[in-house]
């Protein structure tokens, strides 16, 4: 059953970090800060959003998350319950 606890913690997981990015991406702060504890903070290049986990068993997977940007949002950093980090790197791009 270790295959499956890691198939269903992959899912839960996904599933989060979607739920985030839609909350991220259509302003929805509101459905952010119902699961996370959201500090903010102003910062010489712009703003920092840093999201941490109201539920444990949500904080098992995602430790926090670091949203950092100025007119847009640049960068999002997950780290992970296991210590694993990812960091994504967004950037406005003219229209053709």
């Amino acid at each position: 059953t270790g295959q499956s606890e890691q198939d269903l913690q992959a899912v839960t997981s996904s599933q989060v970090v979607g739920d985030i990015f839609i909350g991220l991406f259509s302003g929805e702060l509101t459905r952010l800060t119902g699961m996370f504890r959201a500090t903010e903070q102003s910062t010489a290049s712009g703003w920092e959003l840093l999201l941490e986990p109201r539920d444990p068993q949500v904080a098992a997977h995602i430790a926090s998350i670091l949203v950092r940007g100025g007119e847009h949002v640049d960068t999002i950093v997950l780290r992970e319950g296991n210590g694993d980090r990812s960091e994504i790197s967004l950037h406005v791009t003219a229209a053709r």
